[in-house]
């Protein structure tokens, strides 16, 4: 079926030079996207409908300064994150499956609420089958000191950089059981 997709991007860039020997920038930015599936099932049956909705959210921020000490040495400092937060849901997210008449210990051992998956040979399958409800977060930050002296016929970079990854990844294959 169709699905109907939102997205909605902005920056904010700032570049700022302060005096001769000192400059910085920053800049902020942010993505949003939702992906809403098409539901052609009845109102009354709509929560069975499996694909999952999708949602996006990314953000990322830069930091840059430089310093010019004198004329043959310079600093830059950056500082720079990112974070990606991916999430599927399918919309019966929330749905007590104890309402089907399913046993209490189905609900209580469930890792999220769902229409739970059923499959009958020859018809469409209902319900949560797959690897439908997913949230994973990847974060990245970075943090580095960049150094240039000019002595003399020799120019000479050094410095560091520090890099902090991240990854908080949460996914239910059929959380409330699939049933055949």
């Amino acid at each position: 079926g169709k699905a109907v997709e939102n997205i909605n991007n902005w920056a904010v860039k700032i570049d700022e030079n302060i005096n001769a020997n000192n400059r910085f920038f920053a800049r902020f930015s942010k993505h949003h996207l939702s992906q809403y599936q098409f539901n052609p099932w009845p109102a009354a049956i709509s929560v069975a409908f499996s694909p999952p909705n999708s949602f996006q959210i990314g953000t990322n921020a830069a930091f840059d300064y430089t310093h010019i000490f004198s004329p043959t040495f310079l600093s830059e400092f950056r500082y720079g994150f990112a974070r990606m937060n991916l999430t599927g849901a399918p919309p019966s997210i929330g749905f007590d499956p104890t309402q089907l008449g399913f046993p209490s210990y189905v609900a209580q051992n469930a890792d999220v609420l769902a229409f739970p998956g059923i499959n009958m040979q020859g018809y469409t399958h209902i319900g949560v089958t797959g690897p439908q409800y997913q949230h994973h977060v990847f974060q990245q930050s970075s943090f580095s000191v960049n150094n240039t002296w000019i002595a003399h016929t020799q120019t000479l970079n050094f410095g560091f950089q520090m890099l902090v990854p991240q990854v908080n990844q949460i996914g239910s294959v059929a959380p409330d059981g699939n049933y055949s």
